[in-house]
């Protein structure tokens, strides 16, 4: 199982956020490489508890399910919806958003399992440490992978 709080996997992941450049063109989706590391901050920001966001009525019906699916071996499917807290409409500045993410990454592996939330994620709910470290390894994963980082 793939982890930001392994120091060899964080770095692989900054190394591959290092690796865009405010030209990278995306593989699929609308977002530019700015906005998608904007979109991305959104997340770390949630899981450390920087952030806190009203459960959505929708998770409550489905978010268990969706959690097992999300969680599940397989990687994210392209074209997935996207809550709209996670839209990043607006034009960003790549380099402070590429600080930004770098920061949010290195600062969630180094507060290890106690800095993550115990808030209930907005759509999945109830997470464990090692849930949101994983389902934060796979979001920030499939972005890259868009950009071919």
């Amino acid at each position: 199982m793939k982890s930001l709080l392994d120091t060899a996997e964080n770095e692989a992941v900054l190394a591959r956020i290092q690796a865009l450049s405010a030209d990278t063109k995306p593989q699929f989706g609308t977002m530019g490489p700015a906005q998608m590391l904007a979109h991305c901050c959104v997340g770390f920001e949630l899981a450390s508890g920087q952030k806190t966001m009203k459960r959505m009525f929708l998770g409550r019906i489905l978010g268990g399910f969706a959690k097992k699916v999300a969680l599940g071996p397989k990687p994210f499917k392209q074209g997935l919806p996207t809550a709209p807290a996670f839209i990043v409409r607006d034009e960003r500045d790549f380099a402070t958003e590429q600080t930004r993410l770098t920061t949010l990454v290195r600062d969630f592996a180094a507060g290890g399992a106690e800095a993550i939330t115990r808030e209930l994620h907005p759509f999945f709910g109830r997470m464990t440490p090692a849930d949101w470290d994983l389902l934060m390894w796979k979001h920030v994963d499939h972005h890259l992978g868009q950009f071919g980082a």
